[in-house]
């Protein structure tokens, strides 16, 4: 597993939203994301949450067939769910990119203790993004015995 780089996860004013109500939003800013192949992890860059077994910084594993740049700008798609009233529990009941939602709302809606950073891990020849994804959560789960908090399964 190649390890790329860490960038910091940080949201900003959608300054180019067309409309007052999308210039409201969040986005995730992108503009320092490679468009590599890989896997990523979404993580505090030091406070650690506790885990049915043990401590981890890791909020989310995951990875991308298109570009780390492009996965992180599909998650601003969802960018309505930063605004301040948004239900949730509502969203996540009509919505088909639950992770996305989830993802979203939680960047923007909770206290964080902590800087979030993202590890980038780029995928080579011998090594697909699905292969490096699967073997990070399952380092993570043989060590917690259970996924990520915003993992909601295995693909």
């Amino acid at each position: 597993m190649k390890f790329k780089n860490t960038e910091t996860l940080t949201l900003v004013s959608n300054s180019g939203g067309r409309t007052e109500e999308t210039r409201k939003r969040k986005i995730i800013e992108t503009s320092n994301f490679k468009n590599e192949i890989g896997a990523y992890v979404i993580r505090y860059k030091s406070h650690k949450i506790p885990r049915f077994s043990g401590y981890s910084s890791i909020l989310k594993i995951g990875c991308t067939t298109d570009g780390f740049q492009n996965r992180f700008k599909n998650y601003n798609h969802q960018s309505d769910m930063t605004v301040v009233g948004t239900d949730l529990l509502e969203c996540l009941k009509v919505r088909s990119q639950k992770t996305n939602v989830r993802l979203m709302h939680f960047l923007a809606h909770v206290d964080h203790p902590d800087e979030i950073v993202i590890d980038f891990y780029s995928s080579d020849e011998e090594h697909s993004p699905e292969e490096l994804e699967y073997a990070l959560i399952k380092d993570y789960f043989l060590a917690h015995n259970e996924l990520p908090p915003l993992n909601f399964g295995m693909k």
